[in-house]
């Protein structure tokens, strides 16, 4: 299966880690440059308010930096791992990566946690790994660092953005009720910034290239707008919810960190 890093090449310290952490797994890899604010162009003015709020310029180039991927594995017709260069992964992946290339039926795979709640059926998939299975992702509400996407699934992703405009690229994953997602249980990636939620010290330090940069404020003549997108939305996720009240289970995802 294909691997592929998404990294802003002035981050040189986090591809320097990435780099050591695929070469004790001996995982072959991509180094993928990361879109920047600078590449994206004219594609903001077009593509800034898709979304249930004005996007910033570096959320579009990172939405961007994963969309030139889904459409290479669709091109390519080949699965693959894709991977923001704060993910620190444990020493399964390998053997996760081995099963998964051999899936059938499958779109998108989450391959990691975020300390928040997800949406998942009573009924996975079993894992041949001791500890692990699949089990259906029915809602989540955010992740982009570490998941694996099936050519299928990028097909579904790139109709779904045709259809409804760019987002941040976790909510463009998270919104296309049409793909056919998975979670590894446990998660065995997760992004650094996150690794205090679960008792972890992250290996080098992070801060995100997203988060620390201002919001725009919402236009007065588009608030109406922009608040109409987000009750939709939310009246989207509040019916898919009660259609799986009785074969789904919210909970929170455990890690596997060794």
């Amino acid at each position: 299966m294909n691997i592929y890093i998404i990294n802003l090449d002035k981050d040189r310290e986090r591809r320097a880690f990435q780099e050591e952490q695929m070469q004790s797994l001996h995982l072959e890899y991509e180094i993928i440059s990361a879109t920047t604010t600078h590449d994206i162009g004219t594609l903001y003015k077009s593509h800034k308010d898709d979304w249930q709020r004005p996007l910033r310029e570096v959320e579009l180039a990172c939405y961007f930096s994963h969309q030139k991927l889904w459409q290479r594995i669709l091109k390519e017709q080949k699965p693959a791992l894709i991977l923001e260069d704060d993910a620190l992964i444990c020493s399964e992946l390998p053997k996760i990566l081995e099963f998964c290339s051999t899936l059938k039926g499958v779109d998108h795979i989450s391959l990691e946690s975020v300390g928040r709640k997800k949406l998942l059926g009573k009924k996975p998939i079993s894992v041949p790994i001791d500890g692990f299975k699949l089990s259906p992702l029915l809602i989540d509400r955010n992740g982009a660092g570490g998941y694996i996407l099936y050519p299928s699934g990028a097909k579904k992703l790139l109709e779904h953005e045709a259809k409804n405009g760019v987002a941040l690229a976790d909510a463009q994953i998270t919104s296309c009720f049409t793909l056919r997602s998975y979670q590894l249980e446990p998660a065995c990636i997760i992004q650094m910034d996150q690794c205090h939620k679960y008792g972890l010290t992250s290996p080098i330090e992070v801060l995100s290239n997203i988060t620390g940069t201002q919001k725009c404020a919402i236009p007065q003549e588009k608030y109406i707008t922009f608040k109409r997108k987000r009750i939709v939305h939310q009246i989207k996720l509040a019916l898919r919810e009660l259609k799986y009240i009785f074969c789904a289970k919210r909970r929170k995802i455990d890690l596997k960190h060794k």
